[in-house]
């Protein structure tokens, strides 16, 4: 019961701070207050926002336009799903014992 609570708490959260993320293409820079405001609702977004930008200012054109539908609302979305310990951590050891019963230690 208490894993349910903690799921339902965490997607509640990751909800409700990706709905402050403008639905803006990666390769446009959010404005200030844009950026202001989704800070504030989640600081993680701070660090994502700078390596994001470092990564899209260094692309051309054409690069820029491949990756012109994916915005910044899905993308935080997608790298806080990988980043969910909770969802992943047991999926891992599952993973990581099958590996070691099948194939042993390599």
């Amino acid at each position: 019961m208490k894993i349910f609570l903690f799921l339902t708490i965490g997607f509640v959260l990751t909800l409700s701070s990706c709905s402050n993320i403008p639905n803006k293409p990666v390769s446009e820079k959010l404005s200030v207050d844009e950026l202001a405001k989704v800070i504030k609702s989640d600081t993680s977004f701070n660090s994502f926002y700078e390596h994001l930008r470092r990564e899209v200012d260094e692309m051309d054109d054409i690069k820029k336009a491949t990756f012109n539908e994916v915005n910044y609302r899905r993308l935080f979305k997608y790298v806080k799903f990988l980043k969910d310990t909770v969802y992943w951590k047991p999926l891992n050891e599952k993973w990581e014992k099958e590996w070691k019963k099948e194939y042993g230690i390599y």
